[in-house]
Formats: structure tokens, sequence, C-alpha cells
């Protein structure tokens, strides 16, 4: 009963996980610090650091939903990095050497 009374007072709907249909669940983007009812408010999953190796992306995960991670020169033409992976609510680390001239890079939920 309490989760049904936080949902209400939280604006989530108890009977449908993700309110916005934005393929993040509402915990997941609260959790994130994002607008669990508005779909243009995407949660931060990917935290970058530098390593001696090259560039570390940790991707939060979830359960359920598929990622790809893409690369760009302009920050408009994007292309695949590796394949995509699924999503198991972990977090995946993935390492990106210095001889791939990365610009940008960003991860993107895929259709299954």
């Amino acid at each position: 009963m309490e989760r049904r009374i936080d949902c209400f007072t939280s604006g989530s709907d108890p009977y449908d996980s993700d309110s916005d249909d934005d393929l993040f669940p509402d915990g997941f983007e609260k959790s994130h610090g994002c607008n669990h009812r508005s779909s243009s408010s995407r949660p931060d999953t990917v935290k970058p650091s530098v390593t001696v190796d090259g560039i570390k992306l940790r991707v939060d995960t979830v359960k359920g939903l598929r990622f790809q991670l893409e690369r760009s020169n302009d920050n408009s033409t994007w292309e695949p990095i590796g394949e995509p992976f699924s999503g198991s609510g972990a977090s995946v680390d993935v390492l990106l050497n210095g001889s791939d001239g990365l610009a940008f890079v960003r991860v993107k939920v895929v259709a299954e």
C-alpha cells in the first residue's frame, strides 16, 4: 500500500512502470534525477572517465532494454561502435582507446 501512495503523490501511475512511455522505468528515472512524468527528460546513463588505457564509459543499463554505443565527428552523423548490448540492470564498462579518434559518443536505446 505504501508504494501506491508514493506513486500517487509523485505523479506515477502505480499500474504503469513507465508513466511517460519513454522506455525508462519511473524508478530508474527518479534515481537518476529525471522527471519520470516527461518523456523529454532522459536519464544520464553514461559516466565517462579517463584512464591510462583510454576513455572508460560506465553505462547504467535497464533490464530488458538494448543499448547501442555510437560515435560522431560532427555531432550530426552517427555510426555504431560494436554491437548492441542487452541491459541487465547493472552497470557495464566500455573502454575506448585513443586511436578511435572520437569526438562525440552517445548511447541509444534500440529496439529488440
